[in-house]
């Protein structure tokens, strides 16, 4: 403990309010982060990283330890271990960001306190890296290991060390970011403009799936070489250098590579020292005050959209959820990476996958066939469960009709969430049969066995929306539902593939499943006016 006082101290820091503070923020910043929520909600104490979290990273950690224990030279296998601990612990930092970097609150807690700037930008960097720091040392700690027992302890040493000043370099570049943007656009926007780059990001996945034998036979093609030419653009590539310096070379390139990590780490520092204050929370509190009071003043002037009026109660409920609710807006995006990632495996098949070609492939075809009819059965799903479900009392004391509310809730799915999911199918078929009304055609089919789907989903077990807590999630039901999904997806192309090229079996498929669409249409009101009439309020 004299180590870290001394340190503490000669970062200019109170050492024994830097002590009294990291602990209460340490429990303050992890009960609010989605990782733990759920643990605090059970009245347990929070941990900066679950047992759970730390199995899946050390899986990780190993699988990434074995990839990089074939590479030829320290520099490369310290440049593909840090690239991928860099990117995971990016990703991560990013999803709970808002809960362990800078908060508002913070100037209203503390600002009457004696506390210096340093001490408080002291206490924030030792609590965000402690809990990226084991998040790295969980991920990098097998490939430490392999690089012990290979190249030498020392240049192991270095790796750690590199680690470190890597992650210290993410934190920093992001805590100013954050920040900044805060201050300029707000936080509820920044949340959502931070939500939809999860999902963008999580389409970097594609990048190794596509390009996997290029990546490898540039890998192979670099042998023993070091950090030089267009590599050294990558910031990965400064520490990597750092780990060779480190290990005893003495090239130009790991010179530089090294001058380049340590810079980066003091320029982010000094970027970042002003965000970190409290002064800077209480400039993000109001900032997210005002952004806050000029987005209500905004939404009751906004007119409603030229809907069926029916519909106007659905769409008002889930549009004011969707709003305010993060994990409704990543559950309605969520089906669009593994589309894109299916459709890119199937561009990769040899031949042709139309099934209205004979002798065609349909095997590829069968992601494709999972993510479109199990689209609008999770899309539904996730409109029951909130953490707002106390609220559905309104339900329960109005004079609403809760069958018509079910239903619409539904029509809305369709029309808002899978429909224009089902057009981009329908582009990206288009597309991958080379013929666009076969792609049209498959898609509409497709379309139909997901809405019925649906509604065979919801006619088994009515509910209605946002008024179950996530905790009561059917979790052997929706297995259930995705086993029968993909059941069917295997099923359906070689069916389709025999029926389509006869026009009787073609049109007979088609009018069977519009059929079966309209009789379910038919017979739900009764079932949902049955069942949901005498429903007892969860709230």
């Amino acid at each position: 403990m004299k180590v870290v006082r001394n340190a503490v101290e000669a970062f200019g820091a109170d050492y024994l309010q830097w002590r009294g503070l990291v602990r209460p923020l340490i429990n303050a910043c992890f009960r609010a982060a989605p990782s733990t929520e759920q643990m605090a909600k059970q009245s347990k104490n929070p941990r900066l990283v679950p047992w759970i979290m730390r199995i899946m990273m050390v899986r990780v950690g190993v699988f990434f330890a074995a990839f990089s224990g074939f590479l030829p030279s320290l520099f490369l296998f310290s440049l593909v271990a840090l690239s991928a601990v860099g990117a995971l612990v990016f990703f991560m930092l990013l999803q709970d960001f808002q809960a362990v970097a800078v908060s508002p609150i913070d100037h209203e807690v503390l600002g009457h306190r004696p506390v210096g700037p340093r001490t408080y930008l002291a206490t924030r960097l030792a609590v965000t890296m402690a809990h990226e720091g084991i998040v790295a040392g969980l991920l990098m700690g097998p490939a430490v290991l392999v690089c012990g027992f290979r190249f030498g302890w020392l240049p192991a040493a270095g790796l750690v060390l590199a680690t470190l000043l890597l992650v210290l370099s993410i934190v920093l570049a992001l805590i100013a970011v954050y920040a900044t943007l805060i201050e300029k656009v707000g936080r509820e926007r920044l949340t959502r403009a931070l939500t939809y780059m999860q999902l963008l990001l999580s389409c970097i996945y594609l990048i190794p799936l596509l390009l996997q034998e290029r990546m490898i036979a540039a890998i192979e093609g670099m042998g023993e070489g070091g950090p030089e030419g267009w590599l050294l653009a990558l910031p990965t590539t400064w520490f990597a250098g750092f780990v060779s310096l480190l290990s005893g070379g003495s090239a130009p390139g790991d010179w530089l590579a090294a001058a380049a990590a340590v810079a980066s780490c003091g320029a982010l520092g000094w970027f970042a020292r002003d965000k970190l204050s409290l002064s800077s929370a209480q400039q993000l509190g109001s900032a997210q005050n005002t952004q806050t009071k000029r987005r209500s003043e905004r939404s009751r002037s906004l007119r409603r959209a030229a809907l069926p009026k029916r519909l106007n109660v659905a769409t008002t409920l889930i549009r004011g959820q969707f709003r305010h609710d993060t994990q409704l807006r990543l559950g309605a995006f969520s089906m669009l990476p593994l589309f894109v990632i299916y459709f890119f495996l199937s561009l990769r098949a040899p031949g042709t996958v139309d099934p209205f070609i004979p002798g065609a492939a349909t095997l590829p075809l069968v992601g494709i066939h999972f993510a479109i009819l199990a689209a609008p059965v999770l899309y539904l799903e996730m409109l029951y469960a909130s953490d707002s479900y106390q609220a559905g009392w309104v339900f329960f004391a109005t004079p609403a009709d809760r069958s018509r509310v079910a239903a619409d809730a539904r029509h809305c799915v369709t029309l808002f969430l899978f429909l224009p999911f089902l057009v981009m199918a329908a582009i990206s078929l288009a597309w991958l049969f080379e013929a666009v009304w076969h792609g049209v055609a498959h898609a509409l089919f497709l379309g139909c066995l997901g809405i019925l789907a649906m509604q065979v989903s919801q006619y088994l077990a009515p509910r209605l929306p946002f008024t179950l807590p996530r905790k009561q999630r059917r979790t052997a039901a929706m297995l259930g539902q995705m086993a029968c999904m993909g059941l069917l997806s295997g099923v359906l192309g070689p069916y389709t593939k025999f029926a389509y090229p006869r026009p009787a079996w073609a049109i007979g498929t088609f009018a069977v499943a519009a059929l079966s669409v309209g009789v379910m249409e038919r017979l739900l009101p009764r079932r949902l006016n049955r069942c949901l009439r005498w429903l007892e309020s969860e709230g």
